[in-house]
């Protein structure tokens, strides 16, 4: 009976041994995927930092485009203002010739009028002084 008694506890410290290996098996696998967990956790959370340092890097490389933009549109505004200033100037100097082109027109058809009146004095003129001509000839040939 000793042994079956001295079996019984071996056996019982043999499951308790097996227990206690079993749950320190347990425990380090647990520790084990903890700290892999807090590694992945770790991982991600740098993988986000590093995500968000890129998007702030190009967030600013973008605001530093839209700041050159927006001073090139605004010298774009005082060169279009200029560009308008200067086309109403132009547009003063072209009323301004065409005025001159009309008053030159007109000086043009009054001195084609003044021509043609001079055309037809000469044409008179010349006709008077044939006539003048042939009179002067007939009173010489009848005095002769």
């Amino acid at each position: 009976m000793e042994f079956v008694i001295a079996g019984v506890i071996t056996g019982l410290a043999l499951i308790v041994a097996l227990y206690l290996f079993f749950a320190l098996l347990a425990e380090r696998k647990e520790v084990a995927y903890l700290s892999d967990e807090s590694g992945s956790y770790r991982k991600l959370a740098n993988s986000h930092w590093d995500s968000y340092k890129e998007a702030y890097a190009d967030l600013e490389a973008e605001s530093h485009q839209l700041e050159v933009a927006e001073g090139l549109v605004d010298e774009l505004e005082v060169a279009l203002r200029f560009a308008l200033a200067d086309l109403e100037v132009a547009e003063a100097e072209i009323e301004e010739l065409e005025e001159e082109s009309d008053d030159l027109e007109e000086s043009v058809g009054e001195a084609l009028a003044g021509w043609a009146q001079a055309d037809a004095l000469s044409k008179t003129t010349l006709d008077w002084g044939e006539r003048v001509l042939g009179l002067l000839e007939r009173a010489e040939e009848e005095r002769l």
